[in-house]
């Protein structure tokens, strides 16, 4: 059994794994340097549930934070057919976040973007 990857390379993969989703999300943002894309977003009927805005990006960092430590993590521990297994799911999943903002802010594809939150 081979050891894990060496430092430098995980770090770079694990801050990969961190900024992939920022930046396949960033072009779709509700923000207001995305005036049509904030209006359209404004404009849905929303949720009581639906924490207050500013929650929204913290979250998202948190949950992107803990995506870059569980690839550095993994990325330390021995190849085995479980840790291939493991990153192969964090990669779906960091991709999927990506996907699901341009589904959703993108393209206003409600259905497909609901589909794809669910898988």
């Amino acid at each position: 059994m081979k050891n894990g990857m060496s430092r430098a390379p995980s770090v770079l993969l694990a801050l990969g794994a961190y900024v992939l989703p920022f930046v396949l999300s960033r072009s779709t943002s509700p923000t207001p340097d995305h005036p049509r894309i904030f209006v359209w977003y404004r404009a849905l009927r929303q949720p009581a549930f639906k924490p207050p805005d500013i929650v929204i990006p913290l979250a998202w960092t948190a949950i992107e934070t803990g995506l870059a430590v569980a690839a550095y993590r993994l990325l330390q521990k021995p190849s085995s057919p479980e840790r291939t297994r493991s990153l192969a799911w964090l990669a779906g999943n960091v991709a999927a976040i990506g996907g699901w903002s341009r589904l959703f802010f993108g393209s206003r594809n409600l259905p497909a973007s609901t589909f794809a939150a669910a898988a």
